[in-house]
């Protein structure tokens, strides 16, 4: 073979090796931007994720609904709806509407029972409202009170309390201020006086 024969071959040779390893670093390259549109696309499509702080985030009401049964333990932040029936106890720092039945103790903001019967202790940071087809049996504490409904047990109100005609109270009531229509009450009514009504000065005439 002579020379310039020789050198063709190795120049063609030379060539495509390096057409082969062009072609490799260019195969390689293409994997990579398909891996990372893959990726991107995989970015966008997929679900956002939302956060938000517990004081920023909307509190949606739990409800418990008619025909549902709970037992056990409830606490919460949020207002309650609770259309079915309870045995244990419930405890939020939100509002309570009941028209069930609750075997238990039941705590919460503004509580509202309609057409409900609870076997235990009630206690609302705020105001209690018992209509006329709600049932109690046990004590009561308020800061305002609106009694359409019986109760049997004791009930201690720190501001203003109603009893509306129909109302029945089995128990001793306490409160700073009272308002009764038509309600019965068998048990001790204590309204304790303010400062300035200790200063009373009777003054009259004797006439014999």
């Amino acid at each position: 073979m002579s020379v310039k024969a020789n050198f063709t071959q190795a120049v063609q040779e030379l060539m495509g090796k390096q057409n082969e390893e062009a072609e490799e670093k260019m195969e390689s390259f293409q994997a990579t931007q398909e891996h990372k549109e893959d990726q991107t696309a995989r970015k966008s499509t997929a679900a956002p994720v939302m956060t938000a702080s517990a004081g920023s985030a909307e509190k949606i009401p739990t409800t418990i609904s008619k025909g549902t049964i709970v037992v056990g333990e409830i606490k919460s932040e949020v207002d309650i709806n609770l259309f079915g029936n309870l045995k244990g106890t419930l405890q939020t720092t939100g509002n309570v509407k009941v028209g069930g039945r609750v075997l238990g103790d039941l705590q919460g903001n503004d509580i509202e029972m309609r057409a409900s019967s609870i076997q235990g202790n009630i206690k609302a940071s705020g105001n209690l409202i018992i209509d006329g087809a709600s049932v109690i049996i046990g004590d009561v504490t308020a800061k305002n009170l609106q009694l359409n409904g019986r109760v049997k047990g004791n009930i201690l109100v720190s501001e203003e309390a109603s009893l509306n005609p129909n109302s029945l109270l089995i128990g001793d009531i306490s409160t700073a201020s009272i308002t009764m229509n038509q309600a019965r009450v068998q048990g001790k009514i204590d309204v304790p006086l303010q400062d300035n009504d200790l200063d009373i000065d009777l003054k009259h005439e004797m006439i014999f």
